[in-house]
C-alpha cells in the first residue's frame, strides 16, 4: 500500500501556469467581433495591450468588393510581396513597411489618415487603432452595393513571439430606396423599415385642418402636416381605410408599396376644392431603417381648376 501511494504521488502532473503576458485585442463597441455595419458613425476602435511590447502588427485582407480594386491599397504598400495580385489580397505591415506607415500616420499618400493613437506601434504596450478610418479611406468616393463586405485579419506579435489575431468583417447595407410611380411610393429597404413619415405640404387650410384634427392627429410644422405612419395609430388606422399600408404592414418590411391614389382621390381633393387651393400639393415620404439610414422622396399632386 505504501508503494502504491508513493507511485501515485510521483506520477501526479503539475498544473501548467498560463502565461498572462500574451497580447490582448479588444473592441468595446463590438466585444464579440461580430460584423461591423458600415455607416457614418461606425465605431471600430480596437485596443491592443501587449505587456512585452509589440514587435509585429499586420492587417491581412481576405475580402473586399471588386469595385474597390487592389490598386488603391497596392499604391500604399511598399513591400512588393504584400501587394495584392489577381489571386491574393493585399497585406499591410504597420511597422516594417515604411510606405504603409506613412499612409496610416497621415504623412503621405492619397486619403492618408491617422490609424493609431501612438506615434509608432513598435514596442508599444498599449495602443488604440481606429479601423473605421481605414475602411472610410478605402470606400471614399466609391459606391458600394448592398451586402458588400470588407474583411481582414489583424495579427499582433509581441517581442516574446506571442501572437494574437482577430478577424474583422465590415458589412454594407444600402439605405432605403424610394421610387415614385403615379401616386404610389415603391419602397425597398434592405435594413428593414423602422420609421415612416408622410409630410403633406399644402396651401389648403381645409386639408391641413382635417389632417391635424381628431381623425388623423397629424403634427403641424413649418413645412406642412406630418403623419407618422407607424407610431401614430390614429393616422395609421384612418389611412388604412384608403388602402395605404401603415402600421404592422409597414414596420420591419424590406419591400412595400405605399399607394396614396385612393387617399388623394377620395379625401384630399374633397378638402382642396372647398377652399380652391389650386396648384401643387406635396407628399413627402421619409423612411428610416433599423440601422438609422434614411431616404425621402416627394410626390407632387397638381390640383387644377376645371
Amino acid at each position: 500500500m505504501a508503494l502504491l501511494t508513493v507511485f501515485a504521488v510521483s506520477c501526479k502532473k503539475e498544473k501548467k501556469v498560463e502565461n498572462d503576458s500574451k497580447p490582448v485585442i479588444e473592441c468595446e463597441a463590438n466585444p464579440n467581433f461580430g460584423e461591423f455595419e458600415i455607416m457614418d458613425d461606425l465605431n471600430a476602435d480596437v485596443v491592443v495591450n501587449a505587456k512585452e511590447g509589440i514587435k509585429s502588427a499586420i492587417v491581412k485582407f481576405t475580402v473586399f468588393p471588386e469595385i474597390l480594386g487592389k490598386g488603391f491599397l497596392n499604391n500604399h504598400i511598399g513591400i512588393k510581396a504584400n501587394q495584392g495580385t489577381s489571386t491574393s489580397y493585399p497585406t499591410i505591415d504597420l511597422i516594417d513597411d515604411a510606405t504603409a506607415v506613412k499612409w496610416v500616420t497621415g504623412k503621405e499618400g492619397e486619403n492618408a489618415f491617422v490609424l493609431f493613437s501612438n506615434s509608432t506601434l513598435a514596442d508599444a504596450t498599449t495602443v488604440t487603432l481606429h479601423f473605421s478610418r481605414l475602411v472610410f479611406a478605402m470606400v471614399r468616393n466609391q459606391t458600394l452595393e448592398n451586402n458588400d463586405k470588407i474583411s481582414f485579419t489583424f495579427n499582433v506579435t509581441d517581442k516574446e513571439g506571442q501572437s494574437v489575431s482577430k478577424t474583422m468583417v465590415f458589412h454594407y447595407t444600402s439605405a432605403p430606396e424610394i421610387t415614385i410611380k403615379g401616386q404610389s411610393f415603391s419602397v425597398d429597404v434592405p435594413g428593414k423599415v423602422e420609421e415612416a413619415t408622410l409630410l403633406v405640404s399644402s396651401l389648403s387650410t381645409s386639408l391641413n385642418a382635417k389632417l391635424v384634427g381628431p381623425l388623423y392627429k397629424g403634427v403641424l410644422g413649418a413645412t406642412g402636416v406630418s403623419l407618422d405612419l407607424i407610431g401614430n395609430t390614429t393616422a395609421a388606422e384612418k389611412l388604412a381605410t384608403y388602402s395605404v399600408n401603415t402600421g404592422s404592414k409597414l414596420k420591419a418590411q424590406s419591400k412595400v408599396t405605399i399607394d396614396l391614389s385612393k387617399f388623394i382621390s377620395e379625401m384630399v381633393t374633397d378638402e382642396i376644392v372647398t377652399d380652391s387651393a389650386y396648384g401643387n400639393h406635396l407628399f413627402t415620404l421619409t423612411i428610416k431603417d433599423a440601422l438609422g439610414k434614411t431616404s425621402a422622396q416627394t410626390l407632387i399632386y397638381e390640383f387644377k381648376a376645371e
